[in-house]
């Protein structure tokens, strides 16, 4: 299995850095990701049994949060993969999880995921590219959420009181 692991702090309450990032259509509707709610989870319409449906330019993922620990921690499962094509992918996920802890600054996220892709080509090379891949994806989608939320003047209030 492939690990992914991506750490960040973010100048905002841990409250606030849980919703935005939990808010998965919002927080996964960019210009190169697309996410819709397909069905809403039993706690919360994005708790645990939500299931999200994530395009990239690359293939379509169906994901179900399996547990939703609000502001501290959330899992989910991808389901499905297929490519542009429609076509089922070879792809097995293990699970993606991401902690939240305050911290003097702010929220430090932990964001991992475990996957492996079965592949006669060499596995290690194929999922050291995708993980590579998921890495960028994940910091740049993190980053946009702390740049909105550190610039916004209600968060910089909150943090001036850290």
């Amino acid at each position: 299995m492939h690990h992914v692991h991506v750490k960040i702090v973010i100048r905002a309450d841990q409250q606030t850095v849980f919703q935005a990032i939990s808010d998965h259509e919002k927080f996964l509707n960019r210009p190169e990701v697309k996410c819709q709610l397909i069905k809403e989870g039993s706690d919360s319409i994005n708790g645990c049994g939500a299931i999200r449906e994530v395009t990239l330019s690359w293939g379509t993922f169906q994901e179900e949060v399996t547990v939703f620990q609000a502001p501290n921690h959330f899992e989910y499962k991808i389901r499905s993969f297929s490519n542009t094509q429609g076509e089922s992918g070879s792809f097995q996920h293990d699970r993606g999880w991401l902690d939240f802890s305050s911290e003097n600054e702010g929220t430090q996220i932990d964001w991992h995921t475990r996957f492996e892709i079965p592949s006669p080509m060499g596995q290690s090379i194929i999922e050291w590219l995708a993980g590579w891949r998921t890495q960028r994806m994940f910091m740049k989608l993190l980053h946009q959420v702390k740049t909105k939320l550190e610039d916004s003047p209600i968060v910089d209030t909150i943090a001036g009181l850290f």
